[in-house]
């Protein structure tokens, strides 16, 4: 802008020089002639009057070359603060763009940090889940070993007690039957229909007790699953063993209606295998069916 204003103002100046070369290249009239017919102060303004423009002229181009050196000047300081300026603005956007890559450093420590303590949290739980495992499967054990103890135990005290009932009874004098009376007879039926009463009621709570076992066995694998309420849940499964009550086949006959939970009693009945079964009572159990509901 400044240039074109210093342009314009050059442009004036040799206009104004120019017109006045023409001015004073004009011929005069004959010399003699302007003295006779000018008047002699007359010609001294003249030659006042060119000497006073003269002096206006080169003061005033004086003046242009001051202000022209104080515009170039001023013109200098502003492209220097300009400079500057963006100099400062480059330092700070090196120094955002130094804190910006900082704070991705520190945001990717800390997601690190925090990935290593995922990791470790996890490995934790591992560890927690394995040793409760661990713990599960020696309770199983000493449990299936008391429960085979209990068996035994309880076998063999049936087996001596229908021993004694029968040896009891082979001891017993038999009566001809020539002296048996109606009424020892009916005594005689009687007793027999008593024993086998008794025999059916032991081996009744055998077969409870043995099923309770189980049951208990059962219920100690299940695992509740971690998502959703299952309190209150059952279902009716379907069991059949191979010989050494290995599971052979496992199906539901009655869903609990969540297949989660039924999910999760089949899994326990798995874990289960296999369910210790006396010999002798091994056809009552070759296929049953077991209503499965954990306790509250």
């Amino acid at each position: 802008m400044w240039d074109n204003i210093i342009s314009f103002i050059d442009a004036i100046i040799i206009h104004t020089l120019l017109l006045a070369i023409v001015f004073f290249s004009i011929d005069l009239p004959d010399e003699s002639l302007l003295t006779s017919s000018v008047p002699e102060n007359m010609i001294q303004a003249v030659a006042l009057d060119e000497q006073q423009v003269l002096a206006t002229i080169s003061r005033w181009e004086n003046e242009q070359v001051i202000e022209n050196k104080a515009l170039r000047a001023q013109q200098q300081t502003l492209e220097q603060k300009k400079r500057d300026i963006q100099k400062t603005v480059l330092k700070e956007t090196q120094s955002l763009e130094q804190l910006q890559k900082q704070k991705d450093a520190e945001q990717q420590r800390l997601a690190d940090i925090e990935q290593q303590q995922l990791l470790e949290t996890l490995a934790l739980e591992e560890l927690k889940y394995e040793k409760a495992q661990e713990e599960a499967r020696l309770a199983r054990e000493a449990e299936e070993k008391r429960q085979a103890a209990e068996l035994a135990r309880l076998t063999q005290e049936t087996e001596e007690q229908a021993e004694e009932e029968e040896a009891r009874l082979a001891s017993e004098p038999k009566i001809p039957a020539i002296e048996q009376s109606p009424l020892a007879d009916e005594q005689l039926e009687t007793k027999r229909q008593t024993t086998a009463a008794t025999r059916q009621s032991q081996s009744k709570k055998r077969l409870q007790k043995i099923t309770l076992q189980l049951q208990k066995k059962i219920r100690q694998q299940w695992i509740r699953p971690r998502y959703g309420y299952y309190t209150g849940l059952s279902c009716v499964i379907e069991i059949r063993l191979k010989p050494g009550g290995v599971i052979n086949e496992v199906n539901i006959i009655k869903s609990s209606g969540n297949l989660v939970f039924d999910h999760s009693a089949i899994s326990a009945i798995h874990e289960a295998s296999p369910l210790r079964i006396p010999h002798d009572l091994f056809e009552e159990f070759q296929h049953f069916y077991f209503t499965f509901k954990p306790l509250e």
